[in-house]
């Protein structure tokens, strides 16, 4: 690899990877984002969940805070290693069919829920003590997903394995999480834009949401072809040296 080899080929690498395998897991992010939309908006009909006029969210139960964050934890782990199974395998040209998929999942889906939700309880640890240290667990813990889906790691040394592979090329795998977050903005911001640029259209029924969930499922798609890409190219200077 060359030495140059730093975020924007990154970017494109997996820009291409997403227009290959855009077709074929497209689907899976959109269906996440449809199932936590629901999530949400039964916890707004039930009283458990608010909006703040400043575009907070009020949750009046901690159960419901406790419910709901499992809930989008194990469903997104679960639509991340479908969409990277996909992806993986169209790099490898393997068998794509949501059958092969399953199979590939099945055995593992238990340690992908588990090393989710411990990512996922330090990544909320790292932003109660403010955000670098959020930023920091994300960095380390980047690879779990493919150490265990491609490695068949248990979820302890997908979690050691992440934490070596990313401290040797921390700051690479740092901006590409600080890309990451900033591509999660922009379902909620391009629904900011509509209400400053067509209030009416945005207060309609049914748009911002619609809108929401189908720029989730793109992002969410595209943000795990990152993740693989990166980890290859990780993995691949690493046993390289």
């Amino acid at each position: 690899m060359p030495a140059s080899f730093g975020i924007d080929t990154l970017i494109v690498k997996s820009w291409m990877l997403l227009r290959a395998s855009l077709r074929g897991t497209y689907w899976y992010a959109f269906i996440a984002a449809l199932i936590i939309h629901l999530l949400m908006l039964y916890a707004t009909q039930s009283g458990d969940l608010s909006y703040s006029g400043n575009g907070g969210i009020n949750i009046q139960s901690p159960f419901t805070m406790v419910l709901l964050a499992l809930l989008f934890t194990i469903v997104n782990t679960i639509t991340n290693a479908l969409i990277m199974i996909r992806q993986y395998a169209q790099l490898h040209g393997k068998p794509c069919q949501i059958s092969h998929l399953w199979h590939d999942l099945r055995s593992q889906l238990g340690r992908i829920i588990v090393a989710g939700l411990i990512v996922n309880a330090l990544a909320l640890i790292g932003f109660i003590l403010y955000v670098i240290p959020c930023l920091i667990i994300y960095t380390l813990l980047y690879f779990y997903l493919p150490f265990i889906l491609f490695k068949q790691h248990n979820v302890i040394d997908a979690l050691k394995q992440s934490f070596e592979h990313a401290k040797e090329r921390f700051w690479l795998i740092l901006t590409v999480v600080i890309f990451t977050m900033l591509i999660n903005i922009i379902p909620s911001g391009t629904t900011f834009l509509l209400g400053i640029i067509a209030p009416a259209m945005k207060n309609a029924f049914g748009v911002q949401e619609g809108i929401n969930i189908v720029l989730s499922g793109f992002t969410t798609t595209y943000i795990n072809a990152l993740v693989i890409t990166t980890f290859l190219h990780v993995c691949t200077t690493r046993t390289g040296k």
